[in-house]
C-alpha cells in the first residue's frame, strides 16, 4: 500500500493584531448558545469565544474547497518498439481544506445570553480567541488496510478564520474506498483539533501534597531512563494517585475541590515532572492511548466534553525524578495556566452532493510525465511567527535535489519577519525542477536544511534531512521553561538567613546564559519567583548555584537538574559549610543578567 502525503499546509493572512494573546479568565468561562466564551482578565465585560466548529472552507462563492481527482496511467511495453498498452496503473489525489467557523447568529445569541446570565446590559463579545498553538490529527481506516487509526498529524491554524489544506495521494482501491465513504453521512476520514490557549485562574486557598514515592511507583519510573507518555494517559495516571492517596488536594475550610481547582493542580504538578515533546518524538509503543482518547472524544461531539489541562495527542517525557518524601504545592494566588478546547471535523456527504460535479471530481487517463517542476512549501505556524520577533533574527531554508542524470539543483528561502507582511500567500517556496526523473517517485525526494540565527548571535544549522513531502515544517528548536523557586520560608527565618540568592545558567545553541533571582525571607514574596529559560529541545538541564547569606558569611551550593524546582530551605549543614567571609553586606540586585 502506498500513501505519499504531497502537502500539509496553513493558508492563513496574518496581522499583528491577529497574532497578539488575549488574556482570559479560564475559569469564568460560560457554555451560551452551544458557544464556549471566556472574560478578558483585564475587563470582565469582554468576552471572547471558541470557535463553535471545525468545518470544509468555502469559497467566496460558498462552495466548498475540495476536489477528489482519480487517474489512470497508461504503461507501454517498450521492449518491442512502441508496441501496445498492455497495463494501467494510476491512484488517486484528495485534496481539501478545513477552518474553524462561528456564525454571526450564534455570537449573537450567544452575546444575548451573556447579558442576560450576568445582568449587564454592557457585556460583549469582542471576536474569537486566539490559540497558542493547534494541532490536528487526521483518523482514517480506508486509507489504512481497514484498520483505524492516525494517518497523520501536524500544526494547525491558530485563528478562526485561517485554513488548513491537506492533500495526500492513494493507491487507486484507497481511492475508490474513499470515493464510496464521502457519499456516507459520516465518511471515514476525520480530523481531531486540539486548540491550546493560555490564562489567569482564580486565587485558590489550597494544597497539593505529593507522595513521591507513589509518583514514581505509579509512573514505573528508572534512573536514567526516558519514558514517553500521551497527555490523555497522564491526566488518567493523576486521577489514580489522588484516588490511592498519592495526591491530596487540601482546600481552606469547607471548600470543596472544584473542578476548576483540580485542572490547576494538574497542571502545576504536569510542569515538576513533565517535559513536552512533539508527538512524533513519542516512540510508537508508547502512543497506546491515542486511538482510545480520538474515539472517545469523536463519540462524545465537536467540543470533547468541555476544557482540559491534557491536549488528547500531546507528548510528554518524564523527567528523572530526584525528590522524595513529601512535598507541598500552593496554590494561594493566580497563576497563568494552559487549557485545551477540542474540535472535530468529518469529511461525510461529500460526493453525495457534489460528485457529478467536474469542478470537485474528475477522472482522467495521463500518458505523460506530469510534474516537470516541483514545489515545495515551508510551513510557518502561529506557534512560530511571533518568535520571529522575540527570539530569531532569521532562518534560512536550503533545498538540494541530486536528480537522476547526476545534476544538482539548489534552491534557498530566506524567513524573518518581513517575509510574512502584506503577502497574500504566506508561504514561502522552494522548486526544483525534471532532469530525467524517470522515476516519478524517486523525483519526489529531495534533502533540506535550515540555518537559524538567534537574537543575540547564536547559530544553529541542522543535518541534511531526506523528505519527499511538499510542506517543510519548521518548528522551534526550543522549549521554553519555568523554574519556580520553593520551599519553607519559616525554616529560612529560624535558620537566621538574611537573603538566598539563586542564580541560574544554561545553554543556548553555544552560548551560556544567566540569570539572578533574590529572595529575602524577612519580605516573603506575595508571588512565586520564578525562572523563565529557553533550552534547546534536545537538552533541557540547566545549572544552578544557591547563595544563603547570613550574618557575617555565606554558604553556597551548586548543582544541575531538569525538574523545574529549586529547594531554597535546602540549607547544608552548619557543620561542612562553604564559608565565604563577607566584607560587604549588600545583596546583589535580583535579575541581573
Amino acid at each position: 500500500m502506498r500513501v505519499s502525503w504531497w502537502s500539509v499546509a496553513l493558508v492563513a493572512t496574518l496581522s499583528s493584531s491577529m497574532m497578539g494573546a488575549q488574556q482570559v479568565s479560564v475559569d469564568r468561562g460560560l457554555r451560551v448558545a452551544n458557544l464556549w466564551c471566556f472574560p478578558l482578565a483585564s475587563d470582565s465585560t469582554v468576552y471572547v469565544y471558541i470557535p463553535a466548529v471545525a468545518r470544509m472552507a468555502r469559497d467566496g462563492a460558498g462552495l466548498p474547497q475540495f476536489s477528489l481527482l482519480q487517474y489512470a496511467v497508461p504503461t507501454r511495453d517498450t521492449s518491442s518498439g512502441l508496441g501496445p498498452i498492455t497495463s494501467t496503473s494510476g491512484g488517486g489525489v484528495f485534496h481539501f481544506l478545513v477552518e474553524y467557523a462561528t456564525s454571526p447568529d450564534s455570537v449573537a445569541r450567544a452575546g444575548l445570553a451573556l447579558r442576560e446570565i450576568t445582568h449587564d446590559t454592557s457585556v460583549r463579545i469582542r471576536g474569537p480567541l486566539v490559540f497558542n498553538q493547534a494541532r490536528y490529527t487526521l483518523v482514517s481506516s480506508v486509507l489504512q488496510n481497514g484498520k483505524a487509526q492516525v494517518l497523520a498529524t501536524g500544526r494547525a491554524p491558530v485563528m478562526e478564520g485561517n485554513r488548513l489544506a491537506l492533500s495526500f495521494a492513494l493507491e487507486p482501491e484507497q481511492a475508490t474506498l474513499l470515493a464510496r465513504s464521502l457519499e456516507q453521512s459520516t465518511s471515514d476520514v476525520s480530523l481531531a483539533f486540539d486548540l491550546d490557549f493560555s490564562g489567569l485562574t482564580d486565587a485558590y486557598e489550597a494544597e497539593l501534597d505529593v507522595d513521591w514515592a507513589a509518583v514514581q511507583h505509579s509512573f514505573k519510573w528508572s534512573a536514567g531512563g526516558n519514558i514517553y507518555f500521551i497527555g490523555v494517559e497522564v491526566e488518567n495516571k493523576f486521577d489514580e494517585l489522588v484516588r490511592t492517596g498519592g495526591l491530596r488536594l487540601k482546600t481552606a475550610g469547607n471548600d470543596p475541590a472544584t473542578e476548576a481547582l483540580v485542572q490547576v493542580a494538574y497542571q502545576r504538578l504536569l510542569e515538576v515532572m513533565f517535559s513536552p515533546v512533539e508527538p512524533d518524538e513519542v516512540p510508537a509503543e508508547d502512543r497506546g492511548g491515542m486511538m482510545t482518547a480520538l474515539s472517545q472524544t469523536m463519540k462524545s461531539g465537536s467540543m470533547g466534553g468541555g476544557m482540559s489541562a491534557f491536549g488528547v495527542h500531546a507528548g510528554y517525557r518524564l523527567a528523572e525524578l530526584k525528590q522524595s518524601g513529601h512535598s507541598t504545592l500552593s496554590f494561594n494566588h493566580r497563576a497563568t495556566v494552559t487549557r485545551q478546547a477540542m474540535l472535530v471535523f468529518n469529511a461525510g456527504s461529500l460526493l453525495r452532493q457534489f460528485g457529478s460535479d467536474p469542478r470537485f471530481v474528475r477522472s482522467v487517463s495521463i500518458d505523460d510525465p506530469l510534474y516537470r517542476e516541483r514545489d515545495v512549501y515551508v510551513g510557518v505556524d502561529g506557534e512560530l511567527l511571533p518568535e520571529f520577533s522575540r527570539a530569531i533574527n532569521s532562518v534560512t531554508v536550503t533545498l538540494r535535489k541530486k536528480h537522476q542524470s547526476g545534476v544538482e539543483s539548489v534552491d534557498q528561502v530566506l524567513l524573518d519577519a518581513a517575509a510574512f507582511r502584506g503577502s497574500a500567500d504566506p508561504r514561502p517556496r522552494l522548486a526544483y525542477g525534471y532532469d530525467a526523473d524517470s522515476n516519478r517517485l524517486a523525483w519526489l525526494g529531495y534533502e533540506w536544511r535550515a540555518r537559524w540565527h538567534f537574537v543575540g548571535g547564536a547559530v544553529l544549522e541542522t543535518p541534511w534531512q531526506q523528505s519527499d513531502a511538499a510542506m517543510i515544517n519548521l518548528h522551534t528548536p526550543y522549549t521554553r521553561r519555568r523554574v519556580e523557586l520553593t520551599g519553607d520560608i519559616g525554616t529560612l527565618q529560624q535558620r537566621g538567613v538574611r537573603a538566598v540568592i539563586v542564580q541560574l545558567t544554561w545553554p543556548f545553541f553555544g552560548e551560556a546564559r544567566l540569570e539572578q533571582k533574590v529572595l529575602r525571607p524577612a519580605t516573603p514574596p506575595t508571588e512565586p519567583i520564578a525562572f523563565e529559560v529557553t533550552l534547546p529541545r534536545d537538552s533541557l538541564s540547566y545549572g544552578y548555584t544557591i547563595t544563603w547569606q547570613f550574618d557575617g558569611r555565606r554558604v553556597s551550593r551548586h548543582g544541575h537538574d531538569d525538574v523545574g524546582l529549586v529547594f531554597v530551605d535546602e540549607i547544608p549543614p552548619d557543620t561542612a559549610p562553604v564559608v565565604t567571609p563577607v566584607t560587604d553586606r549588600s545583596t546583589p540586585d535580583s535579575n541581573r543578567r
